[in-house]
């Protein structure tokens, strides 16, 4: 179903993944709500994806702050204790699955049609992902713009298909850790992730410090610098350019902010410091671009 109201605090409470006597079940829901100021702790969260198309949110999960803005989504996993936070103009697009659809799709999705006839009992992939933000990928885009009611079981299995194929990404990623033990490996990489995760909520802050990433994660500055490399491909300052180029060419294209207001929200201490670079990125004038995209 979808609704256009985030559900009231008292409500939250009694969502379980299991239902008993005292609890009702999360169902499948698409949440599309506008609000200026919005909390609530969810005691045991559905699956479910965070995301905006206007605004920052922001959700505080196993004593991280994550901010979601319009470029990127949260994944949280089932069960999971979380905040969540609105403190200012949002359009939010988030959904949660019920736990036994979730599953069943999961299964039908990862499995054979020999496999799911030979067994009624397959162990599904539950921790499909880790609670992390992502940059939005064309088809995740595409899928969330493409709900009706007709056909409400396709969007979510369709949902779920794109993020099954990012969990493939994910490991392949832990494949390019070059430590021999498994372990290691996936320590390793939920270390990278939560770094990637600190840097896409801190990409405004003009006095953020790359070397602050390898504190947060316990590492060795150079250790970290060469794992964050093996498993994104690029050093962290790279990511950090790129995630603020991203930002200011989504301003460009969908706000009429000035340039210079537009360096401050995107972590520039000098607001002129950021117009030279993007006639480099770009190849034309901020203005000449802001014009191309509201063209077409």
């Amino acid at each position: 179903m979808q609704v256009n109201h985030f559900v009231e605090p008292s409500i939250i409470y009694q969502l379980r993944n299991k239902k008993d006597e005292s609890h009702i079940l999360w169902p499948n829901v698409l949440v599309t709500a506008k609000t200026k100021k919005y909390y609530k702790q969810v005691p045991e969260s559905a699956f479910s994806i965070f995301s905006n198309v206007k605004g920052n949110a922001i959700i505080n999960i196993e004593g991280q702050k994550k901010r979601i803005c319009e470029e990127t989504f949260m994944l949280v996993n089932p069960f999971q204790n979380f905040e969540y936070e609105i403190q200012e103009e949002v359009n939010s697009v988030n959904v949660h699955f019920e736990w036994d659809f979730f599953q069943q799709a999961c299964n039908t999705l990862l499995y054979s049609d020999k496999k799911l006839l030979e067994s009624q009992q397959l162990e599904t992939h539950a921790d499909l992902v880790i609670n992390q933000l992502h940059f939005k990928d064309p088809v995740i885009k595409q899928v969330l713009t493409n709900y009706s009611k007709k056909d409400e079981t396709d969007f979510f299995l369709n949902l779920i298909e794109a993020l099954l194929q990012r969990d493939q990404i994910l490991k392949k990623k832990l494949i390019k850790v070059s430590s021999k033990k498994q372990s290691t490996k996936k320590e390793l990489l939920k270390r990278m992730l939560l770094a990637k995760d600190i840097l896409f909520s801190s990409y405004d802050n003009a006095n953020f410090n790359i070397n602050q990433l390898s504190e947060a994660v316990a590492m060795s500055h150079f250790h970290f610098l060469r794992v964050f490399k093996e498993v994104f491909g690029i050093t962290p300052g790279k990511m950090l350019k790129y995630v603020r180029m991203e930002r200011t060419k989504f301003l460009l294209e969908n706000t009429d902010m000035p340039i210079n207001e537009i360096a401050l929200q995107v972590g520039f201490e000098e607001s002129n410091s950021l117009y030279p670079i993007l006639k480099q990125q770009l190849k034309i004038t901020p203005n000449r671009y802001r014009e191309i995209s509201n063209f077409q």
